[in-house]
């Protein structure tokens, strides 16, 4: 049974049935991480060797945080805009959502129908081996 059998079958028509079958949509421009918009990375850490060379990424809090081509460190929300979902990654210099094909610069402008709201960007600021995301 899907969505809409499920609905109806619940005795949802009309209004009612349109409001809950878009209901799932973001309403916001812009959506948020799931943790905090400030934190560090050590890039000692194994866990974040992926960040040592470009187009490695790392997800944390709710943010993907990626290594350019051109070296330069960029950070964005793991939700896509377009669905809502937590599938964004990083792929040939580009955020991408694996769940509908939204495509994202590394500003985070949309670069297709799918990802036309845009993501919700970080600032990154390295000192030594220590990588700062924060709003």
């Amino acid at each position: 049974m899907n969505r809409l059998e499920f609905l109806k079958s619940m005795g949802l028509t009309g209004a009612a049935l349109l409001a809950a079958l878009t209901s799932c949509q973001p309403d916001s421009e812009a959506v948020l991480p799931l943790g905090p918009v400030d934190f560090d990375l050590d890039l000692t850490d194994p866990a974040y060797f992926a960040l040592h060379q470009a187009g490695g990424y790392v997800i944390q809090y709710g943010v993907v945080v990626a290594r350019t081509v051109q070296e330069t460190f960029v950070a964005v929300t793991q939700t896509c805009s377009h669905k809502g979902q937590q599938q964004v990654v990083f792929k040939n210099d580009e955020f991408y959502c694996t769940a509908h094909g939204a495509r994202y610069d590394t500003t985070g402008k949309g670069l297709n129908t799918n990802g036309k709201r845009g993501l919700t960007t970080y600032r990154t600021e390295q000192s030594g081996s220590i990588l700062r995301v924060y709003a």
